[in-house]
């Protein structure tokens, strides 16, 4: 909230965010995830403040998780679905995931596999969020609804995926992260990013 009120009324051409969910921190409980540490985030989502604000600084949204915060938005049918492609018979996870849009857009789907070991082309990289999403996820979302003259803001940067496919693109950005960890791997991550596009260039 402190960071967006610097900002003036629509300020960004588009906010690609994914805030918590205010469903728990399920990772606590299992396993293979546990790796990602003792958090509480997740026990709460934001309050309609939040929304209020987003929509102030900028002209467009995307809302991963919108389903969880309908009663704070307003009725849409522009969907976008991520379906993970997810062997539920095996897993007990998600077969989707769903985002809020104010773009006027018919509902839209976009397939990445994305469970265990199956990951498109980051099969085989550690996730560093419990709820990391694809590189290739945010790059979709934005070849079909941005434009690199864009400025883009991620209010919940956690993993940096959306910072790394900002970079991509080319676009102004500005991505906010309060929790100090995940600050840190994702500041990393973006790092040996940049390193590699060294490499090519």
């Amino acid at each position: 909230m402190e960071g967006m009120a610097q900002f003036p009324d629509k300020y960004f051409d588009l906010a690609i965010v994914d805030p918590q969910f205010g469903i728990g921190c399920f990772w606590n409980k299992q396993t293979h995830t546990k790796h990602y540490g003792k958090k509480d985030w997740n026990n709460k989502p934001p309050d309609k403040s939040y929304f209020n604000e987003l929509f102030r600084i900028s002209n467009n949204q995307i809302i991963w998780g919108g389903n969880y915060f309908c009663h704070n938005l307003p009725i849409t049918n522009s969907w976008i679905i991520w379906d993970k492609e997810n062997d539920v018979e095996k897993m007990n996870t998600s077969e989707c995931e769903l985002a809020w849009t104010s773009l006027k857009i018919p509902m839209r789907k976009i397939k990445i596999p994305w469970s265990g070991g199956r990951k498109g082309n980051e099969t085989g990289n550690k996730n560093i969020h419990p709820c990391q999403r694809p590189v290739s996820l945010h790059k979709w979302t934005l070849n079909k609804y941005a434009k690199p003259d864009m400025k883009i803001i991620d209010t919940h940067v956690g993993s940096a995926s959306s910072i790394i496919a900002f970079l991509d693109y080319g676009c102004d950005w500005i991505g906010f992260e309060i929790d100090p960890d995940y600050h840190k791997s994702g500041s990393e991550r973006i790092e040996i990013h940049k390193q590699q596009l060294k490499l090519f260039l």
